[in-house]
């Protein structure tokens, strides 16, 4: 098939295939990967600070569409911004890009100034001897391990001593967090400054077996980043930012979709058509129809169906001809067969091996080769030699 044979119908699925396509290498590609990236703490002091002449700290900010994580099996939303840095020779400040990959729903930190909540839910039947593990993680990975092994069944009473034991720990980074028991939860507060920390909790019977029924949850105020940007912007309207929609894949997959039908669909097959009548090339061929008219319809068949049939006076005649023709017929048959007839019958001939006509005598071959010549214009031939008189 060539090109100019393709249908609209034809040019338009090619071209949603096509928008498919570059839209799922848009949406896969890296932009904007810078290897300079800071953590969330410095992040949220970045968003509030300015230099001593005006400038922000952070500018251009633009947050991308969450998207899995190979490395850590986890969803994360690439933030990109400007940070303004020193530059090489000390002499100024020049803005540098960043690019940072924050977990997904995002946890604030204490710096920002927004309302977080961190501590320890507990619920279930729980029984003296329970053993409840809390493990924090500080944003420079340094991590730190607390149990408790409760004394009392009641959950407000095992999370007054969880926090009382909790305040009296001097485990790193445990000793940073203040504990207070509220009810069946604890809640914990920073001592010294706004650190970030990633919690996770985990609870066994006295003798380690698996929990038979009482539950450990860590709580840690989590929020989208956008959220998250809002809130900060309601305390500093200075900030600003924006969301990369293009980048969506939801938003990416429809316009490549929809751009590929509109352009390769209707404007290229437009665009060729005209080019071929201008002469800029061969003209698609025409598809010869088959005339099946020729071959008649049903109509036609039925009119000389019609057509065919006998008048009254047509089968009176054909009868009166069949009649002549059987009287006729029965006459020479009756004349033959009569009694007395002296009609002899044909005399059959007897089988014999004689011949039915005579065959002409052949002349004996010479026997000798003395007496065959060879003659011949063009090939020769046998024959025999004439006898000298």
């Amino acid at each position: 098939m060539r090109v100019e044979d393709l249908k609209r119908w034809q040019w338009a699925t090619l071209g949603v295939l096509f928008g498919l396509g570059m839209a799922f290498t848009w949406t896969s590609a890296e932009h904007n990967e810078t290897n300079r990236s800071i953590s969330e703490r410095y992040f949220e002091i970045g968003l509030t600070r300015k230099t001593e002449d005006g400038k922000a700290q952070i500018r251009n900010i633009v947050v991308n569409p969450p998207r899995f994580a190979e490395a850590s099996r986890t969803m994360k939303t690439r933030v990109e911004f400007d940070w303004l840095s020193p530059t090489r020779d000390l002499k100024g400040t020049e803005y540098v890009p960043f690019t940072c990959d924050f977990d997904t729903p995002y946890k604030p930190t204490p710096a920002s100034g927004v309302p977080i909540e961190m501590g320890f839910s507990f619920g279930g039947p729980l029984e003296a001897g329970d053993i409840f593990n809390a493990t924090l993680t500080s944003e420079n990975g340094r991590r730190g391990l607390f149990s408790y092994n409760a004394t009392a069944t009641d959950p407000a009473a095992v999370a007054l001593g969880f926090a009382a034991a909790w305040n009296a720990s001097k485990e790193t980074p445990v000793r940073r967090l203040a504990a207070a028991a509220e009810g069946a939860k604890v809640k914990l507060t920073h001592r010294y400054g706004g650190a970030s920390y990633s919690f996770e909790a985990t609870t066994t019977e006295a003798d380690g077996g698996a929990s038979d029924g009482q539950t450990f949850v860590a709580n840690a105020t989590a929020m989208p980043i956008m959220e998250f940007l809002a809130k900060m912007k309601a305390q500093n309207p200075e900030i600003g930012y924006r969301y990369a929609w293009y980048r969506d894949p939801q938003f990416a997959y429809a316009f490549g979709a929809g751009a590929g039908l509109v352009v390769l669909g209707g404007v290229w097959p437009t665009l060729l058509n005209l080019m071929i009548g201008a002469g800029f090339g061969r003209p698609a061929r025409k598809k010869e129809n088959y005339d099946l008219d020729r071959f008649g319809n049903g109509e036609d068949v039925a009119a000389a169906a019609a057509a065919k049939e006998m008048s009254e006076a047509d089968l009176a005649q054909l009868r009166a001809a069949e009649l002549n023709l059987e009287k006729s017929l029965g006459a020479g048959l009756g004349a033959k067969g009569a009694p007395g007839s002296t009609d002899a019958e044909p005399e059959i001939r007897k089988l014999s091996d004689t011949p039915v006509d005579p065959q002409p005598a052949v002349a004996e071959s010479p026997k000798d080769a003395d007496d065959i010549e060879f003659r011949g214009e063009f090939y020769p031939t046998a024959r025999a030699k004439k006898k000298d008189e």
